[in-house]
């Protein structure tokens, strides 16, 4: 059976990064616990979650739901690992993660070699349609069409949250060509007003994020648009990172107990 209780806790701070003020808050919001095996009866996992509509939002009931939460959520319970959902911004997870102290695991990052260098993965959770880019909607696109071309040049402000990556290829393309990059850890949400208030050309997002970020802030419809480049390819895949206290038995339960993609 399924036990849940609330244990909620708020701590919040303020600080300033690059000149952009942001709010980072730092809670556990929820408890749950799967019917666990005895050779998970040890600590539960704290399963690390940030606020990113569609894939982990918090609910009124001290939950998380979301397309990668809810597939998180379900490989744990399947598995009878208990966890603690705790709300987390993205760059601390990775340090927390990173450090090893504890049995910490993040839902939704993708794998690369740096942080497999660090933590465990489990097998993808969910795959992204590919990533698109909100631009101020006078900016003008090259003849081609392509992102390639755009900041090769351009020369477009682009905005990247801290801690994120949209993908191999528009990491590698932000790294060589990014000359006016800007690094925040403000909420996408913020970065989209950032963009539409023109202190910004564009950011980038999932297909599935961008949808419902512009449904729910229609405002901003006539200052900014989503374009889907012809040469970004395929959304890449997410998984569940995990601290290597954690251990490669509970990858393996986790493993088993996820849907295959």
């Amino acid at each position: 059976m399924m036990m849940a209780r609330r244990a909620e806790s708020s701590v919040q701070r303020q600080r300033m990064v690059g000149g952009i003020m942001m709010r980072a808050g730092l809670a556990a919001v929820g408890f749950a616990l799967g019917a666990s095996s005895p050779a998970f009866a040890a600590d539960a996992v704290t399963l690390h979650y940030y606020e990113r509509p569609p894939y982990m939002t918090s609910t009124e009931n001290g939950g998380v739901r979301g397309m990668t939460a809810k597939a998180a959520e379900a490989a744990f319970e399947k598995a009878g690992v208990p966890f603690v959902w705790a709300l987390t911004p993205a760059q601390r997870q990775l340090d927390t993660i990173r450090r090893n102290q504890g049995r910490d695991c993040g839902v939704g990052w993708f794998k690369n070699p740096e942080r497999a260098a660090f933590g465990l993965f489990t097998q993808p959770i969910h795959q992204d349609r590919p990533p698109v880019a909100i631009l101020r909607r006078s900016l003008a696109l090259p003849p081609d069409g392509s992102l390639r071309s755009l900041l090769m040049n351009g020369k477009p402000r682009v905005l990247i949250k801290v801690g994120l990556t949209y993908g191999a290829y528009i990491k590698t393309l932000v790294g060589k060509y990014g000359d006016h990059l800007t690094l925040v850890s403000v909420e996408p949400t913020q970065m989209l007003m950032m963009v539409a208030g023109d202190r910004a050309d564009l950011m980038f997002a999932a297909q599935e994020e961008a949808d419902l970020m512009l449904e729910r802030h229609r405002e901003v419809g006539k200052s900014v648009r989503v374009v889907a480049f012809p040469d970004v390819p395929a959304g890449e895949l997410r998984h569940i990172l995990c601290s290597r206290q954690v251990g490669q038995e509970v990858i393996d339960a986790l493993n088993a107990a996820i849907s295959p993609r």
